[in-house]
């Protein structure tokens, strides 16, 4: 199963918040991976709502349990998320663009 569901901007926002955000770092040391994804919300309307996520990853070669290095598991992959929301009545449009 795939889950396709993308988060929305009041995933990250209480209901009187206008601007919002997340910003998670992390280390692995096997093949001194990083990671970092920032997230920004925005509704700067109680239509519009918009969302940015980017997402940054890189490691160098990983090293086996027996010391040997695994080729070919060395990686940099930037992705991003842009999403808008307007709603009005109960309609609602929503576009997104992720790479």
């Amino acid at each position: 199963m795939v889950d396709d569901s993308r988060p929305s901007p009041s995933d990250f926002l209480t209901e009187d918040q206008v601007f919002g955000g997340r910003q998670t770092l992390e280390y692995s040391s096997n093949g001194d991976g990083l990671l970092s994804s920032t997230i920004l919300a925005w509704k700067p309307d109680p239509d519009l709502e918009l969302l940015f996520n980017y997402i940054w990853r890189e490691q160098d070669n990983q090293v086996d349990s027996n010391g040997d290095e695994i080729g070919n598991s060395a990686f940099e992959l930037p992705s991003y998320l842009a999403k808008a929301t307007y709603s009005f009545e109960s309609i609602w449009l929503s576009c997104s663009r992720q790479m």
